[in-house]
């Protein structure tokens, strides 16, 4: 996939203020912009703002999922593909269209 670029324009102390928030998750601000858009196109139907208190799972907020590393979250995938395919005895399931490939 290509990437593109988007500009925002924000005042200087928003800026510093969004810096210093992805700082003390250990996020990457470029990164925390992606998924707030990913995060932002899922819901727009809807109309509704994610706090990141939302479950993801039982055991998983939608903040902490977002506050993961990379290799952090393909290692959940993973875990779940096992479990998944474990619970499932391995039967093979047809993925809707909309479901992202499994890497």
């Amino acid at each position: 996939m290509k990437a593109s670029q988007i500009v925002v324009r924000v005042e200087p102390r928003l800026k510093r203020t969004f810096e210093k928030q992805c700082e003390a998750l250990g996020l990457k601000p470029s990164e925390a912009v992606r998924d707030l858009i990913l995060a932002f196109i899922r819901l727009e139907p809807r109309r509704e703002l994610l706090t990141g208190e939302e479950p993801l799972t039982r055991d998983l907020s939608v903040a902490d999922y977002l506050s993961m590393s990379e290799r952090e979250r393909e290692e959940l995938w993973e875990k779940w593909y096992k479990e998944a395919e474990e619970e499932t005895g391995g039967v093979v399931f047809r993925a809707k269209s909309i479901a992202a490939p499994r890497r």
